[in-house]
């Protein structure tokens, strides 16, 4: 097999192993924390998520490059980025269990906050970036299966009821602790032992050249991060059960964004360097197919939503279908946005990109606060959908810059015949969902291939290209 589809494979399959898995474990806690108690884990997975990204700093992107601009193993930088993420880490967390502990926050969230953000420690020793900078993926889909897997026993040993909050943030530090002892043995049987430096020049270098880039990703995670913290400030911890089990579902969805993500960014680098005056043609393409795919995918979901959620979740969760349904476009955005992240990087263009993002997060910063406090969850799933539809729109722009494209004949079709289908879904709506959904793709594609939205020309580019 050759090396980029065996690269690609382990990570397809252990990206897709390990969401698969985290579902299963978010589906046993969320029925068994019931939305209030699922709630205040979320609370506790926001503020690990921001310490995680204020430790980082921009330090894993850039050393994933270094590491892979040379075939030779650096051990000595190796051992001063995780000393100095390890430094970070402490800081971050006595910090935050400093405020945690200074304002009058109840003793259950409180020690849920302090016990999830105890896994910024192992995070901080993870040696993620250092493998896919070499290439070596399999260690890292290995490292992400045996974290979930660690994860997913203890939870099950230990939550069985909303009375065991606590115990989540326990599990979770041990499956991070899990993963990261997997990196470590396999760096040490491959590259040598691992020795902590104390470097405080080479961290300052470090720190110098990766906070930019930290920053762009600070705000970038928003989507994530802050909607939980903002609900529960002016809602509820229930409401932020809601909305954490709806965005869930989304977030197993995008295993499309990634696997695309993986398979393009490659081509179009390519493209660019080789053959500059193909890009054009290879972004149109590709843009006609992904909206081919990622519009009936959007619809289906929305058909089957509610099902989904009741089946899934339980009846707890019924208020979670509208949330779900909104942040559907949030999927599609995401999926379409990937293909001018994709020209931006592959083109060299990481400025500009870093520029988007940070204004991008900023409008969607702004949204999630004011939609959170007027309509509360509601308000903060129509918030993230309006911040990602912000950033597509001047990533879009910033790409037609540098490369020629026509849009509007592009989305079109494929608009019209998702427009047909979801019209379709709306007239058998009292129909089974099953016969609903098969039905509504097949007018679809009816419609596409009609209107000539994706012709079997694009099919068989798209094939030699990707496949």
């Amino acid at each position: 097999m050759k090396r980029p589809l065996a690269n690609l494979l382990s990570l397809v399959s252990g990206d897709f192993g390990s969401r698969l898995l985290g579902f299963f474990i978010t589906v046993y806690l969320a029925r068994v924390l019931e939305p209030s108690g699922f709630g205040v884990m979320s609370l506790g997975l926001a503020v690990l998520g921001y310490l995680q990204l204020a430790g980082s700093a921009g330090i894993p992107i850039l050393e994933l490059r270094n590491a892979a601009a040379t075939t030779d193993v650096n051990h000595e930088r190796v051992g001063a980025v995780l000393s100095l993420r390890v430094t970070l880490a402490a800081m971050l967390w006595i910090l935050t269990a400093g405020v945690v502990l200074l304002f009058d926050i109840d003793g259950v969230t409180r020690d849920v906050i302090i016990l999830f953000a105890l896994s910024v420690f192992p995070l901080a020793l993870m040696l993620d970036w250092f493998f896919q900078g070499k290439e070596a993926f399999l260690g890292t889909s290995l490292s992400r299966i045996a974290q979930y897997v660690v994860y997913g026993i203890l939870v099950l040993l230990l939550v069985h009821g909303s009375d065991d909050i606590r115990q989540t943030g326990i599990a979770f530090c041990a499956g991070v602790l899990a993963a990261t002892v997997v990196l470590w043995m396999g760096y040490s049987k491959r590259w040598g032992p691992i020795r902590l430096r104390w470097a405080p020049d080479l961290w300052k270098e470090i720190l110098a050249k990766g906070m930019p880039v930290g920053v762009a990703m600070f705000l970038a995670q928003s989507v994530t991060n802050l909607p939980p913290l903002i609900i529960a400030y002016f809602s509820s911890a229930a409401e932020v059960g809601l909305f954490s089990s709806a965005m869930k579902l989304i977030f197993l969805m995008l295993l499309v964004d990634r696997l695309f993500n993986a398979l393009f960014l490659p081509v179009v680098t390519r493209y660019f360097s080789s053959h500059a005056g193909e890009v054009q043609t290879l972004v149109e393409v590709t843009l006609r197919v992904v909206l081919a795919v990622v519009i009936p995918l959007a619809v289906v979901g929305i058909i089957v939503g509610r099902a989904s959620i009741a089946l899934a979740l339980g009846t707890g969760y019924e208020g979670a279908t509208s949330l779900f349904h909104v942040l559907t476009g949030y999927f599609a955005l995401t999926v379409v946005n990937s293909v001018f992240v994709c020209i931006l990087i592959g083109s060299g263009h990481e400025r500009r990109y870093t520029r988007i993002m940070a204004w991008g997060s900023v409008v969607l910063c702004a949204a999630i606060v004011a939609g959170a406090a007027w309509f509360g969850a509601m308000g903060a799933a129509s918030a993230v959908v309006l911040g990602e539809l912000v950033t597509m729109i001047l990533m879009m722009i910033e790409a037609k810059n540098f490369i020629r494209f026509s849009l509007v004949p592009i989305i079109t079709r494929p608009l019209i015949a998702g427009g047909c289908m979801a019209a379709t879904a709306m007239l058998m709506r009292e129909w089974n969902i099953v016969i609903v959904s098969t039905f509504s793709i097949l007018i679809f594609v009816g419609v596409e291939v009609l209107l000539k939205g994706v012709t079997a020309k694009d099919i068989q580019f798209v094939k030699q290209r990707f496949v």
